[in-house]
Order: C-alpha cells, then structure tokens, then sequence
C-alpha cells in the first residue's frame, strides 16, 4: 500500500489514497451516528392472553410415476432389436424420444428449432437411424 501511495502522490494524485482506504465505519461516523448504543431497559416477554396453539396441517407423501410403471401412460420404454426402427405406441405426440438416454433431436439454435431424427406415422414411431440389439428406447407423448 505504501508503494501505491508513493506512486500516487508522485503523479499529483495523492489525494485518490484518502478515498480508497475510505469504509462504511467511515461513513457512518462522518455522518454523526454513535459507534456504540447502550441499552439500559430490561424486556419482558409474556406470552398473548387466551392465545391457542392450533396443530400443524398432515402432510400426505407425494407420489411419482417413473420410467416403466404401468400407471405411466406417457412413457413407453423398449428394448430394440439388431436394425429395429419402427417402435409401435398407443397414440398421441411423441415430445421426447431417446435411445440409450441420449435424445434423438438436435437443437439448431435453442429455443427456436429443434431437428427430430424421427418420423410419425399414425402410431408407428421411426427412427432415421436403425438401433443395435438391446439399446433401451424411450418414447415420451405429450
């Protein structure tokens, strides 16, 4: 700091220290506010007369339909065969198709386009790429 000082102070800029070294402690005392409060009552804390304590509401445990529950219409999971394309689902719009868990789009320029690597014919999904044997294949409707 001594440096920087000499520094400043052989350019004609010495006063510049004064405001760098300059804190809130400082501020606070150059606009008149003590350093220091005393408190000299003693406080009392009674609790508010005919007050009742009403018991918390029950809480009810959240359930989640996950990948492969039979309760899940929206998600269909497939194990492929060698060169299988086509996946037959029950309807709807596939939003989200993955193949090993990676998605099966890519995104141009997010959020504005997005290139499916899939076609849609009726309720036959098709993949433009064939899969190998046992790749895990999940198609999520809308």
């Amino acid at each position: 700091m001594q440096l920087v000082q000499k520094f400043f102070k052989a350019i004609g800029l010495g006063a510049l220290i004064e405001w760098i070294t300059f804190t809130f402690c400082d501020f606070l005392k150059l606009i008149g506010l003590p350093s220091s409060i005393t408190l000299s009552t003693e406080q009392i804390i009674t609790g508010v007369v005919g007050a009742t304590a009403t018991s918390l509401p029950s809480l009810s445990p959240v359930t989640t339909v996950m990948v492969g529950d039979p309760d899940s219409p929206d998600i269909h999971e497939y194990t492929a065969t060698e060169g299988q394309t086509d996946f037959v689902f029950p309807g709807g719009t596939p939003t989200l198709v993955t193949v090993n868990g990676v998605a099966q789009h890519t995104i141009v320029q997010e959020p504005y386009s997005k290139t499916v690597h899939w076609t849609v014919i009726n309720t036959i999904l098709r993949l433009d790429t064939p899969t190998k044997e046992g790749d895990n294949v999940l198609i999520i409707l809308q």
